[in-house]
């Protein structure tokens, strides 16, 4: 593909993250690059967090029962809920929705214009819940995201800030909910 663009050209890369497996496509596409770096402030450190963060352990059975309680009771309006496969972005959704919360799902295995579409259309208001697998984690900015539930635990840790920056974003608050399951002493 590359083979098509034109010889002389500009490449610009941008990422708000970047994992070192990838200096050497940076380095085959780039010439003498400019990387620029923002740290962390040591001023924002000092400032409230935009994020909080709880978590709820709960029978496993239960957390689909929980979400619904949840978003009644707190009256949420807009929740990205990341879950671990497609099958269960689907069933999470389909109860959701049975319960009569506006819920859809959004997965890899959808056409990249279904996709799109459901994306849009929670963005525009038009679903409350929007159940998803890691596929929504980077690269999607939801303005004034205010809820994001981690339903089922990401493989990394950087996959769960990832799933977390989608809340919070712009100077927002946001919230981070954990429903890990509960661990049953015998």
């Amino acid at each position: 593909m590359l083979a098509l663009l034109p010889s002389k050209r500009q490449n610009l890369w941008f990422s708000a993250t970047f994992d070192v497996s990838l200096q050497p496509l940076a380095d085959s596409l780039l010439h003498q690059p400019v990387r620029i770096e923002i740290a962390g402030s040591a001023i924002t450190q000092h400032l409230e967090p935009a994020i909080h963060q709880r978590a709820i352990a709960i029978d496993e059975k239960k957390r689909t029962l929980l979400l619904r309680h949840l978003f009644t009771q707190e009256k949420w309006k807009q929740v990205l809920v990341f879950v671990a496969t497609r099958y269960a972005s689907e069933h999470v959704a389909n109860k959701l929705y049975q319960a009569g919360i506006y819920a859809t799902a959004l997965h890899g295995e959808m056409s990249q214009g279904a996709r799109q579409t459901v994306l849009q259309e929670f963005k525009d208001a038009r679903w409350e819940v929007l159940v998803t697998t890691d596929l929504a984690s980077r690269g999607i900015d939801i303005a004034k995201l205010p809820m994001v539930v981690n339903y089922d635990l990401p493989r990394s840790a950087t996959d769960y800030i990832h799933r977390m920056g989608r809340t919070g974003r712009a100077g927002e608050k946001g919230e981070v909910l954990r429903t890990p399951p509960h661990q049953h002493q015998n």
